[in-house]
């Protein structure tokens, strides 16, 4: 993940259980396709969740995806 350039970043709401707010993913493009990486299911929908999930993601090194 972190040698990659272009990463997506999803939030999808209307298909997670009940105690559940949000399935949030993140993709990367790998041999010309697009495929996940990390799926999360959230309680919340706020940043420093985003923060905690990239920092537990084992993403390592310093990624700089460029969009």
């Amino acid at each position: 993940m972190a040698t990659r350039r272009t990463w997506a970043l999803d939030g999808t709401f209307k298909v997670v259980p009940q105690w559940y707010q949000q399935l949030f993913t993140i993709h990367a493009f790998l041999a010309g396709k697009l495929v996940p990486a990390v799926y999360c299911l959230c309680t919340d929908k706020n940043i420093a969740t985003y923060g905690f999930i990239l920092s537990k993601s084992g993403i390592t090194g310093n990624p700089q995806p460029q969009s």
